[in-house]
């Protein structure tokens, strides 16, 4: 990866257990989100939502959702004096699993 470069990151998620809609689609509670974080060398911590599941998107228990967007990361993202860089998929909630 490299700072100024775009990315296309596409991903397909799924809630394995439940029925129906999930409390993201019927509260826009416990919503998923795809995030950067990094720690510089002076113990700043940043995090980057670089994208949000949201209630029309309609999400159902046991069915698919694709996550499909593009990503620029920064030059301050990637300082050689970082001391971690990391991706994560938060949510939809807790004890519920999700499978990538």
């Amino acid at each position: 990866l490299s700072a100024k470069s775009t990315y296309l990151v596409t991903a397909k998620v799924r809630i394995p257990r439940g029925e129906g809609l999930t409390q993201c689609a019927t509260t826009g509670r416990n919503c998923m989100k795809l995030s950067t974080k990094h720690r510089s060398a002076s113990a700043e911590e940043q995090t980057v939502d670089r994208w949000n599941e949201n209630e029309s998107h309609r999400t159902e228990y046991g069915k698919d959702i694709i996550i499909h967007t593009y990503l620029e990361f920064t030059q301050e993202e990637f300082d050689e004096t970082n001391v971690y860089h990391i991706f994560y998929l938060q949510g939809p909630g807790p004890g519920e699993e999700i499978e990538l």
